[in-house]
């Protein structure tokens, strides 16, 4: 399994936090944001190097509870 967690947006590019690689991983991932914005994740599943599925969820973060 792999996995793609992409921050984009003002808030992003303004500190530099851009990110959107595709890794190696298991089959959960957790993790925290620093910021508001937009932001989205993406899991692939590869067989015999194949990918033979895929999904897209966006995660919209509209308060990061003091963390700023």
């Amino acid at each position: 399994m792999y996995w793609k967690v992409r921050n984009r947006g003002e808030e992003a590019i303004k500190r530099n936090k851009l990110r959107g690689e595709i890794v190696k991983g298991t089959s959960r991932k957790v993790e925290e944001t620093q910021f508001k914005g937009g932001h989205y994740v993406e899991c692939y599943i590869v067989h015999n190097g194949v990918c033979v599925a895929r999904d897209h969820i966006d995660v919209p973060i509209a308060n990061t509870f003091g963390h700023f």
